[in-house]
């Protein structure tokens, strides 16, 4: 992981695992479809109900299966072939889409929205997942940072083609296009070699359930770096209402919240990409101080700071929260034992979801008594000190040679 990234490296990595290359194709057109879902559908809603609210639940009802079902349907992920799910899963979200473009009952599309985000969260754990099955663990920390790449990429390009399509035709033919990256993943995936991992059903399926959660809480490691995505997500769900909402007592247009996401998203690549030069020797102190640094950052934002300085601090803050996330993402793949690798992402997905929906429910709450700054000065706090009580804590029961063989 000490090493760069190269053209050459991703081309070997396809040439020589023609198996992930189709797995790698059909994740990466499946991404591009929901971004543009991801745009296309509240304008959609919007357009047929004139209702901001209705515009608002749309998002609600996709997360909220993630958080509330995500142990459930990742002990599930563990019991079942993962290729028949991960095909069945893309295949059920276009015809759910098609479903959606034909009925004009809100709360059918509502119940619609609610089933693909039940399909999501099975798909996101069951992927994740896969992926150390398709290459082997020296290529592993390489395809993390491959993966992280194309997805911020494909968040800054999405978003904007999505806008694009709809200005020239309609929402409609955004979702046409989605159904169509759907099926495309699908069939991809049907070509794919996926190892059968051992399955076990002679406990029950909350016994499974259990056994993820006890997983990611008894393992030192794993518990530490759970942790810190819960407090990184608690932060970042923040940040996304919250500079919207100082935007709008400085009085600068929306536009201007659409180029700070844009800045932050190139910080979450440049922290991806970053992530391949971090040398053996310095991975633990990182990974410690990254959540630590991420809350003092978030708290200068309680000082009255420029334009030019508020980019610059959101451009960091989104390094920080890439970076931490390619190189806890490649200590998970790599430690978590393949028959309860599916739960113990959920749980973990589950954990950081509600920290996320928290926070933006919080943000937004208290802007009735706050000032913007002075919340962004309290959520920053929050963050740096549950950060360094994490760290402290896990200093004393994670031996050095424990954390350097986790992500060696």
């Amino acid at each position: 992981m000490g090493k760069k990234l190269t053209f050459e490296e991703v081309r070997s990595l396809f040439f020589y695992s023609k198996n992930y290359f189709l797995f790698f194709l059909g994740w990466a057109i499946s991404l591009f479809g929901s971004s543009l879902t991801r745009i296309a559908l509240p304008i959609l809603i919007l357009e047929r109900t004139g209702s901001g609210f209705a515009m608002g639940m749309t998002f609600a009802l996709e997360t909220i299966p993630s958080a509330l079902l995500g142990p459930l349907l990742g002990a599930l992920s563990d019991r079942y072939n993962r290729k028949i799910m991960i095909i069945t899963s893309d295949v059920l979200r276009a015809l759910i889409l098609i479903a959606v473009l034909l009925t004009g009952n809100l709360y059918i599309i509502f119940t619609l929205i609610f089933l693909m985000g039940i399909l999501k969260a099975l798909y996101v754990p069951v992927r994740s997942a896969i992926i150390p099955e398709l290459v082997s663990k020296e290529n592993f920390p390489k395809i993390v940072v491959l993966q992280g790449t194309t997805q911020r990429i494909i968040n800054i390009a999405g978003p904007s083609l999505a806008a694009a399509i709809i200005g020239f035709t309609n929402p409609t033919f955004a979702l046409q296009l989605d159904i169509i990256t759907y099926l495309a993943a699908a069939l991809l995936s049907y070509f794919v070699y996926i190892p059968i991992h051992k399955i076990s059903k002679e406990n029950g399926i909350v016994a499974d359930m259990k056994e993820g959660f006890v997983y990611l809480f008894n393992h030192s490691m794993i518990r530490k770096l759970n942790f810190f995505w819960v407090i990184l997500n608690f932060g970042f769900g923040g940040l996304t209402v919250l500079l919207l909402l100082y935007l709008e007592e400085i009085n600068m247009d929306n536009a201007t919240y659409g180029l700070l996401m844009t800045v932050l998203t190139i910080g979450m690549l440049l922290g991806t990409m970053a992530a391949s030069k971090v040398k053996d020797n310095q991975k633990e102190k990182i990974i410690d101080l990254l959540p630590l640094t991420f809350g003092v950052c978030y708290s200068f934002l309680l000082f009255d700071v420029g334009t030019l300085v508020l980019f610059i601090i959101v451009l960091i803050l989104g390094l920080n929260f890439g970076l931490y996330n390619v190189m806890a993402s490649i200590i998970f793949g790599l430690n978590i034992p393949n028959e309860i690798r599916g739960r113990v992402y959920a749980n973990a997905t589950a954990f950081t979801t509600l920290a996320f929906s928290s926070s933006t429910i919080l943000a937004g709450a208290m802007k009735a008594y706050f000032t913007v700054s002075t919340i962004f000065f309290v959520i920053g706090i929050v963050v740096a000190v549950c950060s360094l009580v994490v760290m402290i804590l896990h200093h004393k029961k994670s031996p050095q040679h424990e954390v350097k063989k986790a992500m060696n």
